[in-house]
């Protein structure tokens, strides 16, 4: 298949359903998600045009562990919902430390210690992008049970 062509044409639905499912936002909270829609949207036509200038077939899905694959995605989705009720940052942290244990598992055996030095290298990064959306792009995260 050709895979360029499928990863333009799945760029260009997102960039466009995110485009219309954009809310209103002041210009400043705007100012972010805009850029990054529009830059994904250059990106993905880009990719397209590549896809027919110069065509390359691969096999989707060659390497790696298919159903760990699965599991991911899923997971990906169980994150995003979670949010609503759980907040960002809570829900982040959780979700990141478990699938760095999971993704680690696979290749090395995982330790107490390995666990907890993860904890905390995901609760510094969780906490640096929700001050940043939070208080430098003015982006509104969701809050959950412990917000203030």
């Amino acid at each position: 298949m050709n895979t360029d062509a499928i990863g333009g044409v799945l760029g260009l639905a997102l960039t466009l359903g995110f485009w219309f499912g954009r809310g209103t936002w002041s210009p400043l909270a705007a100012m972010f998600p805009n850029t990054v829609i529009v830059v994904l949207g250059l990106l993905s036509l880009a990719l397209l045009i590549k896809s027919w200038v110069r065509p390359t077939v691969q096999p989707i899905f060659a390497d790696g562990n298919r159903t760990r694959m699965a599991l991911t995605a899923v997971a990906l989705g169980l994150w995003i919902w979670s949010m609503r009720w759980a907040g960002f940052y809570l829900s982040s942290l959780v979700f990141f430390a478990l699938l760095t244990v999971y993704i680690a598992a696979a290749s090395r055996r995982v330790t107490l210690r390995n666990v907890g030095v993860w904890v905390v290298i995901v609760a510094v990064e969780v906490a640096v992008l929700q001050f940043v959306f939070a208080n430098l792009l003015a982006v509104r995260l969701p809050a959950g049970p412990f917000a203030p």
